[in-house]
């Protein structure tokens, strides 16, 4: 099986601010699309696939929140590394 890791600059730290900054991107869009868009139909559409997408980004920054308990982090799922202090912290669990 073939899989997709991340960077190992893009820890977990980094993906949470980015998912952060994402999904206040997306807010931001969200109400453009909402002021400027005049099809109510596609006005609609657009802001349900915006606010999809904020959940979806919000539901995995939650997941790394918690992620250096467990040892692993995965974004989307793609493996994510774990910041310095957390992947030594494992690698002393791990070891005993």
């Amino acid at each position: 099986m073939l899989a997709i890791a991340l960077p190992e600059w893009l820890d977990q730290e980094t993906l949470r601010d980015v998912a952060l900054g994402t999904m206040v991107g997306l807010a931001v869009l969200a109400f453009l699309v909402a002021w400027f868009v005049k099809k109510v139909v596609t006005k609609l559409l657009l802001v349900v696939v915006l606010v999809g997408a904020g959940f979806a980004t919000y539901n995995q920054r939650e997941e790394l929140g918690t992620c250096a308990s467990d040892c692993e982090c995965a974004f989307f799922g793609m493996d994510a590394p774990l910041p310095t202090v957390a992947a030594d912290a494992c690698a002393l669990v791990n070891r005993q």
